[in-house]
């Protein structure tokens, strides 16, 4: 794959813990409107759209039906990628690089305050060692906490000190959701949810969408417009049960940060 692909063009919308005034439909189309504008495109010169998203989180079976439309699926090269969006914009990425189009727009989203989230990060398990003890992300992630603070004798203090530097930069972001500065005793006065996580350690669920325009070689160069190029991409994956041993290093993200900066 010789063709360099740039980003030319992105839009975000929301995030809030809740959007009642717009659907999900109109939040996708509001994105990859903004996306194209951005980018000085228009719809007929699209020449892929790529979209990343989950059944379950949607309420829908084959959601696609009901989200490419509003994403500039009409007519065009869909592809739906049944996983996050970052696995969509791979996708885009990898075609365009092959010489297949020139042009591809990718979108994800999110509607979480109509989804029961916990249940649907349940149905990810096996349902008979796991599910039922009450897993899901947020205990996933207190469990792997404890594990890396216990090898690395984390104080709370310190964990803490990620969040006060995080929610600094999120005040200094449009985008986000919270963007409301904390101090360390906020954070370890904030009340436990799942041990040792606290409320303030823990990100929102957030409504909102986002997309972005992919464009290869000479076409990107001749929208002249500020271009993001990609240099590297790498992803992995792992088994599916692991050990306590585990919880502490990701084996599949060490092997795609490496294939990412080998590439670059």
């Amino acid at each position: 794959m010789s063709e360099r692909v740039a980003v030319v063009g992105v839009s975000q919308v929301g995030y809030a813990s809740a959007i009642t005034d717009r659907n999900l439909e109109e939040l996708i189309f509001e994105a990859a409107s903004g996306a194209l504008a951005d980018a000085r495109l228009a719809w007929r010169e699209l020449d892929a759209v790529v979209i990343g998203a989950s059944d379950l989180v949607d309420g829908r079976v084959i959601s696609s039906m009901v989200t490419a439309g509003p994403a500039g699926g009409y007519m065009k090269d869909l592809l739906a990628v049944a996983s996050s969006a970052e696995h969509a914009f791979v996708l885009a990425y990898l075609r365009l690089a092959a010489g297949v189009g020139d042009t591809a727009l990718v979108a994800g989203w999110s509607k979480c305050s109509e989804a029961p989230i916990p249940q649907v990060e349940q149905l990810s398990l096996d349902p008979f060692y796991r599910r039922h003890v009450g897993m899901d992300g947020l205990v996933a992630a207190a469990l792997q906490a404890a594990a890396y603070r216990d090898r690395y004798r984390v104080l709370e203090d310190a964990a803490a000190g990620v969040v006060v530097k995080n929610r600094a930069n999120g005040t200094r972001n449009p985008h986000a959701e919270l963007r409301q500065a904390v101090t360390a005793d906020d954070v370890l006065a904030s009340p436990p949810v799942a041990w040792p996580l606290k409320a303030l350690e823990t990100p929102p669920l957030s409504d909102g969408a986002c997309a972005l325009v992919l464009a290869r070689g000479e076409r990107a160069g001749a929208l002249r417009r500020p271009a993001a190029w990609v240099r590297g991409l790498g992803w992995a994956s792992d088994t599916y049960w692991r050990e306590p041993e585990d919880l502490v290093n990701s084996r599949a993200l060490a092997a795609a940060a490496e294939r990412a900066y080998r590439m670059a």
